[in-house]
């Protein structure tokens, strides 16, 4: 009896022990999609859904789904993880470092200098990259028995675990570690670096669905929404329909009253053969008339003699 309560006491304490060494909160979930999954380190499997806000413990491991990713934010904001489809991994603090065990999957690690940070490590079957600052991703392909890791800015060092070659890159490099000791550097060019799906673009020309289009429907126009101008013409309208005094009338042009006007300007004379004809008729017409007939009569007699 008095035995088995030592081998208990001793479980016990090693608990509590292992509990002080990995049972700290390390990084928080900022943002997700999909379905990702975290193996706690009590746990036998990954038998729990990763949310926003969800705390990753120090022990813990994340599985990211397919068509899922995840960033974490270490609690100091010294470390942000981007994690990819296809990943699994288990985070591990100590006193010096910070270590991701990378079974499969792509990282984008953005490693922030930090006077207090310790040594931040990615360990994967075949290799190991240090950096202290620095943005970098790793893509760790153990089908194949490759390791890609491709610097942004700052300076990663990559060991090979089986040759012990190491290499030290810097922005716009890369490093390919392979699981028979080879380990080689060479330029990076964008397009190799993996797309942070935080960062996409959205795109606006997508058509919408249908169902979308027909959301908010617009029966009746909104007249705020019209050109100042059909507004100002339209309130010009309606006050002179408020107003009989300001109606304007509008000539009738239909082809019947176009032709009652024509008869009529062919039966009235024209003002200006009315002012001709009156004054030839006037009693001051006469007697101008009587005066230049004499006028003209004198001036052929006198020509004649």
């Amino acid at each position: 009896m008095f035995p088995e309560y030592k081998l208990s006491q001793k479980f016990a304490i090693f608990f509590i022990i292992l509990n002080s060494l990995f049972g700290d909160s390390v990084a928080v979930i900022k943002s997700l999609k999909g379905v990702s999954m975290i193996k706690r380190l009590e746990s036998t499997g990954f038998n729990e859904t990763a949310f926003i806000e969800s705390k990753i413990n120090n022990g813990d491991a994340l599985r990211i789904n397919k068509r899922a990713h995840i960033s974490l934010v270490y609690l100091d904001e010294t470390i942000i993880l981007t994690l990819l489809e296809d990943t699994r991994l288990e985070l591990v603090d100590t006193e010096n470092t910070r270590t991701i065990n990378v079974a499969f999957g792509t990282i984008l690690q953005n490693v922030k200098s930090h006077p207090e940070s310790r040594i931040f490590r990615i360990e994967t079957p075949f290799s190991v990259a240090t950096t202290r600052f620095g943005e970098f991703a790793a893509i760790v392909d153990p089908e194949n028995g490759t390791d890609h890791f491709i610097c942004q800015y700052g300076t990663v060092e990559v060991i090979n675990l089986f040759s012990g070659r190491l290499i030290k890159i810097g922005p716009d490099q890369k490093v390919v570690s392979n699981g028979i000791g080879e380990i080689i550097s060479a330029p990076s060019f964008s397009r190799e670096y993996p797309v942070n799906p935080g960062d996409k673009v959205v795109d606006f020309s997508i058509k919408k669905d249908v169902e979308e289009a027909f959301e908010d429907p617009v029966v009746f126009p909104d007249l705020d929404k019209k050109q100042p101008d059909i507004i100002e013409k339209k309130q010009i309208v309606e006050s002179s329909m408020s107003d009989p005094k300001t109606v304007e009338i509008i000539p009738d042009t239909s082809s019947k009253n176009l032709e009652k006007e024509i008869d009529k300007t062919k039966e009235e004379p024209s003002d200006d053969s009315k002012s001709l004809l009156s004054s030839i008729f006037s009693l001051n017409g006469i007697l101008k008339t009587i005066f230049r007939v004499i006028f003209i009569y004198t001036f052929i007699l006198g020509s004649s003699s």
